[in-house]
C-alpha cells in the first residue's frame, strides 16, 4: 500500500526569502516616514501626553479600588495633617 510520507512546507526558502523582503521593506519604510515626519511626529508627543493622563488615571485606580466613597486607608497613612481622624490612628501623634 502506499502510505503517505512526512508532508514537506510548502515554499521553503522562497517563502522565508519573502518574509525577509516584507520586512527590510517595512524597515525601509518606517525608516523615511519617521526622518520626513519627524517634526510633526514630536510636535504631537504633548498633546498625547496629555490625552494619556485619563487613561493612567483609570488603570492606576482600579488597583486599591478607585474612588469608591473612601477617605483614604484605614491606617490613616494617607491623612493630612489637619484631618480629623482618631488621634490613635493618626501618624505622628505624641503617645
Amino acid at each position: 500500500m502506499n502510505e503517505p510520507g512526512p508532508i514537506e512546507p510548502r515554499g521553503g526558502a522562497s517563502g522565508s526569502s519573502f518574509v525577509i523582503g516584507v520586512c527590510l521593506f517595512l524597515a525601509a519604510a518606517a525608516f523615511f516616514l519617521w526622518t520626513e515626519h519627524r517634526a510633526h511626529l514630536l510636535g504631537i508627543l504633548p498633546y498625547l501626553i496629555l490625552l494619556a493622563c485619563p487613561f493612567i488615571h483609570l488603570f492606576l485606580h482600579r488597583g486599591h479600588g478607585g474612588h469608591r466613597g473612601g477617605h483614604g486607608h484605614d491606617d490613616g497613612t494617607h491623612a493630612s495633617p489637619g484631618a480629623t481622624h482618631d488621634a490613635g490612628h493618626r501618624h505622628g501623634a505624641g503617645s
